[in-house]
């Protein structure tokens, strides 16, 4: 379900090896972590609207390794992550359906997407909701 809501979880993770725990040995991201990510993700972003914290995002991830590209040294996710999952969360919800989504590199400096209204003025339905979030954010 959020791999068709979100695809963009799909570009940026799918270079990534991960190492869930000391036992395990490292393995490329499977559809079923990125369907995990994005599902926390989005409960993340709501946690962030209505508290503090990245929720179950946090725990989901908590003790993980990832190397992000090949030759990089593995490091574990931190709060640039659980923005960047959530920031394609909300693009991803907001953008009107049958777009992708932005991926999460380039997300914080482009502009909002804009939808046009009957009488040809560009209208951005969610601005309130974006500003709101990239506040909390």
């Amino acid at each position: 379900m959020s791999q068709e809501l979100l695809p963009g979880f799909k570009e940026v993770l799918q270079e990534w090896i991960l190492k869930k725990a000391p036992d395990r040995a490292p393995q490329r991201v499977t559809d079923a972590d990125v369907e995990d990510i994005a599902r926390a993700s989005i409960e993340a972003l709501h946690q962030r609207v209505v508290g503090d914290g990245w929720g179950r995002l946090e725990i989901l991830t908590q003790g993980w390794l990832v190397q992000r590209q090949k030759g990089q040294k593995p490091s574990a996710l931190g709060e640039e992550d659980f923005r960047a999952f959530t920031l394609i969360v909300l693009h991803g919800l907001s953008a009107p359906r049958g777009i992708t989504p932005v991926a999460a590199h380039g997300v914080e400096g482009d502009e909002p997407a804009e939808v046009t209204a009957q009488d040809g003025e560009a209208e951005d339905m969610f601005r309130f909701a974006r500003e709101h979030l990239a506040r909390a954010l």
